[in-house]
């Protein structure tokens, strides 16, 4: 029990250590999740693929290889810097691997960034609440996968700790670096007016004269006292910051002009409005329900429900940090009932408002003169000495290693099952590579399909890719035909669309789109010329 305190003391005193500790914890677990024979996300061979042309011909300014799509002639490398820090990976290590092994650090820093977010705002256990998240298996699968959400993580997480104390100047260069590195970073300027809107709110109440809530013009008073402290020389300098820092990563860029179009359809049009009611949009968009929600997120949700009430009782104490966070998790509750794919954001945010609240009890003089009231009955219920209390704290952690256990083993099994191999359509694509000529179009019968094919082979173009959206926004007619075709309608017009409209010379198929497949199969102006069990290459007559 002696060496549990002084390790606890350690923990909780030595940030170094502590952060060390959940680097290298951070680095076990994420190496234990990457220790499998697949690749989890098609996305991933996009990702790998762009950084080794960028390696090999350094800016990637085009995207011939999604002909019909917005991405031909607009496109941008919206994880610029993501795809750059990977090269070294792919670089000296086989690609796929490399990619892996470079999503393994990045995670490792996020979980990193956040103790060190916590830490940097006084949360006394900092170091626990870091390792809560580890006992949400959606959060680690989600973050896992090869994309730039981990590098999404840190960068938001840094940037917060800017906002917290007050650094414009780091805040502003965060906002840019932001800019470069991922298409949602919109995030950083939204927290920084709802941290300007949240300090307006609270010296707003303050200035009201809270005690005289029963005044008839209280609530006037109190709108518009906040509205008019939300102009602060403070608030103002905090939003000017972020934006002019966000508006610098716009400009000075690779893809200035053509980026200021294509964040308007990624950040609105694509995330905010979403097209899933008129296409088949990718999974991560559609919305979870508040069940749904609750299941894939139980540890946090739990822990916001154990600590929330403390921070609504104690409320007029708590700090602007703590009231941020409150603001801050409602928004990322809306938008992750929305779309599933904000829930890496929304678990750390309910861990961080539970970290906060938390930490409202045990540092507030009221909180402790309470707990001091209840303290006989927590006594009386709670074994105080001896064997009981041993077994007690026994009993606790054997609980929690089977709980982080559970999310280990769930998360991996779900990353293996969701897998496709590392092979997946290189004999369909080193078929198309040599029969081929160079531009060549193939028409890719699923669009989440593109990835292996472009990871494969890049000497020929593609229909679409990475999300259907890209072609709906550049013709929704032409969009609707393939979709058509590809479900086994449209028999007689099929030759027609796909030679004369999208001027393909091949086709894949996958195995499994077997009433495409028999359109083509039916049709003697398709030639088969490969198959494999993964899938067929037809020829265009």
């Amino acid at each position: 029990m002696l060496t549990f305190k002084k390790i606890n003391h350690h923990l909780i005193h030595n940030q170094f250590l502590a952060g060390l500790v959940v680097f290298l914890i951070s680095l076990a677990v994420f190496s234990y999740l990457q220790f499998y024979n697949g690749i989890a996300d098609p996305d991933a061979y996009y990702h790998v693929k762009i950084t080794q042309l960028m390696s090999q011909r350094g800016l990637i300014t085009d995207f011939p290889w999604m002909q019909f799509s917005t991405w031909k002639e607009g496109f941008v490398d919206h994880h610029f810097l993501y795809h750059f820090l990977m090269i070294p990976f792919v670089n000296f290590l086989p690609p796929l691997i490399g990619g892996k092994v470079f999503q393994i650090i990045l995670c490792s820093l996020a979980f990193l960034a956040f103790y060190h977010l916590l830490k940097k705002i006084g949360v006394k256990y900092s170091f626990y609440f870091t390792i809560f998240l580890f006992l949400c298996p959606t959060l680690l699968f989600r973050i896992d996968l090869v994309k730039a959400q981990p590098l999404s993580l840190i960068i938001l997480f840094i940037g917060l700790s800017f906002i917290f104390q007050k650094k414009y100047f780091c805040l502003f260069l965060t906002s840019l670096i932001y800019v470069l590195s991922y298409g949602g970073w919109i995030l950083l300027p939204l927290a920084a007016v709802i941290m300007a809107g949240v300090r307006a709110l609270n010296d707003g109440w303050l200035a009201g004269g809270q005690e005289k809530i029963s005044h008839p013009d209280w609530l006037k008073k109190f709108i518009f006292n906040s509205c008019r402290l939300f102009f602060t020389r403070e608030n103002l300098l905090l939003i000017f910051s972020s934006a002019a820092g966000a508006a610098a990563g716009l400009i000075i860029n690779p893809f200035f002009p053509q980026n200021i179009n294509f964040y308007w359809v990624h950040i609105f049009k694509i995330g905010l409005i979403n097209y899933q009611n008129k296409i088949n949009v990718g999974g991560e968009w559609y919305p979870y329900t508040f069940w749904q929600l609750l299941q894939n997120a139980l540890a946090p949700i739990l822990l916001c429900v154990l600590f929330l009430p403390i921070l609504l009782r104690y409320f007029k104490k708590a700090g602007l940090e703590c009231k941020f966070f409150l603001a801050f998790f409602l928004f990322f509750l809306l938008l992750t009932l929305k779309s599933q794919r904000n829930i890496e954001y929304f678990v750390p945010l309910a861990t961080a408002l539970g970290a906060c609240s938390a930490n409202l009890f045990w540092q507030n003089a009221e909180a402790k003169n309470d707990l001091n009231k209840i303290q006989p009955k927590l006594k009386s219920i709670l074994p105080d000495s001896g064997w009981p209390k041993k077994l007690f704290i026994a009993s606790c952690i054997i609980i929690v290693a089977v709980v982080f256990s559970f999310s280990l083993i769930t998360t991996k099994r779900a990353l293996v099952d969701s897998g496709t191999s590392y092979t997946l359509y290189k004999g369909a694509s080193d078929y198309l590579k040599s029969h081929s000529q160079a531009g060549d179009i193939v028409f890719n019968g699923n669009w989440s399909d593109f990835p292996m094919l472009f990871y494969n082979n890049d000497r020929n173009y593609y229909i679409i890719g990475l999300d259907p959206t890209f072609m709906y926004l550049y013709d929704k007619k032409l969009q609707q035909k393939m979709v058509d075709i590809t479900l086994g309608k449209r028999y007689d017009e099929a030759y027609g669309i796909i030679k004369n409209e999208l001027h393909a010379k091949y086709i894949q198929a996958a195995a499994q789109n077997k009433e495409f497949k028999s359109i083509l199969d039916n049709n003697f102006r398709f030639k088969k010329v490969y198959e494999d069990r993964e899938g067929a290459v037809y020829s265009v007559l």
